[in-house]
């Protein structure tokens, strides 16, 4: 990996220093000094430690001389980021092959001579990537030649698996509130593709399934997870057993109007709206009453009181 290293002077009388190889040293062929720029630079061909005489002298010409040494490692081996992908049959591809290691980037990604591709899969090697709708399940192990700015080159495998997308029902779970009619069209997808075909196994008490809309109905009245259960077949007659959980709950409580607003020493009529199902109650109320708790006592202007409702369940 090509490489550049400045030195400087310190210490002594100051500067300004110059630097420059001490008598009698020499450098490998790889390497050289710049004793304008002061500056170490090269190309290493082999791991070790070299090391480097240099002599420094201040602005009093005093000169000494000082060892650098330099601390070489072999380059990280050329690797894919990724080894793998898993992709499905009939589903779009595209996915990126990204290199790393080896004196670094750009790199260049290829395949090796004679790869077979998955059927409906191609690769572009001006973007690194696979892309392709596959037409046949199956785990093909490709050979790719990965190489770095400085034309190292290593052979790498990446291995392609195409399956079979597992059959699903969509949505799942639903989710309803109890007392409230719902029909919900149930999607198939995955699988071989359409058409596909839904049949009911089970279904709760009280609900329904429309085979030609393919809607799952029902009004449930108590909460609970209540579970119906189809077969799906795909367009290649696969079939699966799915299940579609209802999970019913009570409808939050509250009041059409939560708030209102009254003048002093004036009559007012407030009414509360109920829902079906649900009956009204006053708590015991907080604004400040007469003795017989007919009228409000007096009360400044701008203070807002509360009374506390209830909604209780038949």
């Amino acid at each position: 990996v090509p490489f550049t290293a400045q030195v400087s002077g310190a210490g002594g009388y100051g500067g300004p220093y110059s630097i420059s190889l001490a008598a009698g040293q020499s450098l490998p062929a790889w390497l050289s000094f710049n004793d304008s720029t002061d500056q170490l630079s090269g190309t290493p061909t082999a791991a070790g430690s070299t090391q480097v005489l240099l002599a420094v002298t201040d602005s009093h010409s005093v000169t000494v001389t000082v060892p650098v040494t330099l601390s070489i490692t072999e380059a990280p081996p050329l690797a894919l980021t990724l080894t793998s992908c898993l992709r499905y049959l009939r589903y779009s591809v595209n996915t990126q092959l990204v290199a790393q290691g080896g004196v670094g980037g750009p790199y260049s990604i290829s395949l090796a001579s004679g790869q077979t591709l998955p059927a409906g899969v191609s690769f572009d090697d001006a973007t690194d990537r696979l892309t392709g709708i596959p037409t046949v399940v199956g785990s093909t192990v490709l050979a790719v030649v990965v190489a770095d700015a400085a034309g190292n080159t290593q052979q790498l495998p990446f291995t392609v698996n195409i399956q079979v997308m597992p059959i699903s029902l969509t949505p799942t779970p639903l989710y309803v509130y109890e007392y409230q009619m719902f029909s919900v069209p149930l999607v198939a997808s995955g699988g071989s593709g359409a058409p596909y075909t839904i049949t009911p196994v089970t279904l709760p008490t009280g609900a329904t399934f429309d085979p030609v809309t393919r809607r799952l109905s029902a009004t449930f009245y108590g909460p609970g997870i209540y579970m119906a259960v189809f077969v799906v077949s795909d367009s290649s007659t696969t079939t699966v057993r799915r299940s579609v959980p209802v999970i019913v709950s009570r409808r939050p409580l509250s009041l059409v109007e939560s708030s209102f607003t009254t003048q002093m020493e004036e009559e007012f009529t407030f009414v509360l709206e109920e829902q079906s199902g649900w009956a009204i109650s006053l708590d015991t109320p907080r604004l400040p009453l007469d003795e017989e708790g007919l009228r409000v006592l007096d009360l400044p202007d701008g203070v807002t009181y509360g009374l506390d409702l209830e909604k209780e369940n038949n």
